[in-house]
């Protein structure tokens, strides 16, 4: 029998049964014009990966039947139970020992006495930000203690802020405050800056109030596999999740989601683009290596998907194809103008056909595994735009191309033969930087452009030649 797990959204909790799943600029409108601005598994803590769907195989019938013969409610021990809509600790953590109840000063001095262990205790009362720094200070020099907090009956703070329960060091990595499980009042609704950034050992926080996720704010903590945020959300920032490994599915429903969220989650499959999502900035999704597919809800009016690739509404813009997506040769609809921001960076595709985009944007194939590339109306080659491609042997630029970006080709050693024709006028610094000495590169002009950056070919060992007409 498959393990069913539960599954919170960012802001609902619902039951979730698991199948067999295995940015640099500017925002944008779900419309496809350039502007420039959960759903977490409840894992068991061991981070092994489910041993097979066999394990029990030989003894299945016998076991899923009582003595009558009958089949078994199959909510037995074996599944986890579905946390209520506003769970205690006792339900997070239901090891704690519960300390009690308590004022804010009270409950540090408390924390303070206890001798190493796992505990729960409650804070009532007005509280401040001075005691949430004390809170932070006495628990950090208290690492020999596991504590889960809940503040839902606090008065006084609307927002939690910068490296509130992160290592009183601001730079340790190595694990923030050892804090297991928060709850917060619904009177906070924002979550600043690197707030729990490197809080390695929290593995719940319900904070139903929270409409702002700042950037960082969630970032490296890798056990966090249970969120419960405001039903919409209102801004979720850059990174403010990443870097969990907790996670393999969550639900995005903010109206405005910033770039590069979810990095480095190398669990995370499936990204759910919610209902209310209505802006998502350019390159919202970087580093989702594992990610197989990206779904939008059907009443979401701003964006969609086909076939688990992420487009604005209208089709004019084309903003990620997942980096474990299947499948090694892409062809965009005709309707596309506009790739975004990281759009195939990572992925191992190895054929791609942009015929009706203009604009190569920065990182879209950043270090991918692409080997081919048609772009037959690119005016421009953004920064980074083939960044480590060291796979790409095959990139025609077209005499609509004017313009190349810093570091567009870096590192790009498989181009052995690359032709730049004279409508490109601009090609701004370390645009071939690394290319070696087998490589060559022909340049219609000549000899070097105006507008040409000095070091438009810094660290370039490859032959250049000038003057050179089109085959």
């Amino acid at each position: 029998m498959k393990k069913i797990k539960k599954l919170l959204t960012l802001g609902t909790l619902i039951f979730f049964v698991l199948g067999s799943y295995t940015g640099c600029s500017n925002s944008s409108s779900g419309s496809g014009k350039t502007d420039k601005d959960p759903a977490e598994v409840v894992d068991d803590g061991s981070g092994d990966e489910d041993k097979g769907d066999n394990d029990d195989k030989d003894g299945q019938d016998e076991d899923s039947q009582d003595e009558d013969g009958q089949d078994k409610d199959d909510s037995g021990d074996d599944e986890e139970k579905q946390l209520p809509e506003n769970p205690e600790l006792s339900d997070l953590v239901p090891d704690a020992q519960d300390l009690g109840e308590y004022i804010a000063v009270e409950a540090i001095e408390k924390i303070d006495s206890m001798e190493g262990g796992n505990y729960a205790i409650k804070i009532t009362g007005a509280i401040t930000a001075e005691d949430i720094e004390n809170l932070n200070v006495v628990m950090y020099t208290k690492m020999d203690r596991l504590i889960a907090l809940d503040l839902r009956d606090t008065t006084g703070l609307t927002k939690l802020d910068s490296w509130a329960f992160s290592s009183v060091d601001k730079y340790d990595d190595e694990g923030g405050v050892p804090l297991s499980a928060l709850i917060l009042p619904e009177s906070i609704t924002e979550i600043d800056y690197d707030c729990f950034r490197s809080c390695k050992t929290i593995k719940a926080l319900i904070a139903p109030g929270v409409k702002i996720l700042r950037s960082y704010a969630l970032a490296d903590c890798k056990n966090l596999a249970i969120m419960k945020f405001a039903d919409i959300m209102d801004l979720l920032e850059e990174s403010s999740i990443g870097w969990n490994d907790a996670i393999t599915e969550i639900t995005l429903n903010a109206k405005h989601i910033g770039q590069r969220l979810v990095p480095g989650c190398e669990k995370l499959t499936k990204v759910i683009i919610g209902p209310d999502v209505e802006i998502m900035e350019n390159g919202p999704f970087h580093e989702i290596n594992k990610v197989k597919e990206i779904k939008v809800a059907k009443e979401n009016t701003h964006f969609k998907d086909i076939d688990g690739l992420l487009y604005s509404a209208d089709g004019t813009r084309f903003i990620r194809y997942p980096c474990a997506h299947e499948g090694k040769e892409l062809t965009l609809p005709d309707v596309v103008t506009i790739i975004d921001s990281d759009a195939f960076a990572y992925t191992h595709l190895e054929k791609v056909s942009l015929p009706n985009v203009s604009v190569i944007t920065s990182c879209a194939f950043w270090s991918s595994s692409i080997q081919e590339v048609s772009i037959p109306k690119a005016t421009e080659i953004g920064y980074g735009a083939f960044y480590r491609c060291g796979s790409l042997n095959k990139l025609t630029l077209p005499n609509t191309v004017t313009k190349i970006g810093s570091n567009a080709f870096l590192h790009t050693f498989n181009l052995k033969s690359f032709f730049i024709p004279s409508t490109v006028t601009t090609i701004d610094s370390s645009a071939f930087y690394g290319w070696k000495n087998d490589q060559v590169i022909n340049c219609q002009a000549a000899s070097k452009p105006e507008n040409w950056d000095d070091d438009w070919n810094k660290s370039c060992a490859c032959q250049i030649n000038w003057g050179v007409n089109p085959e």
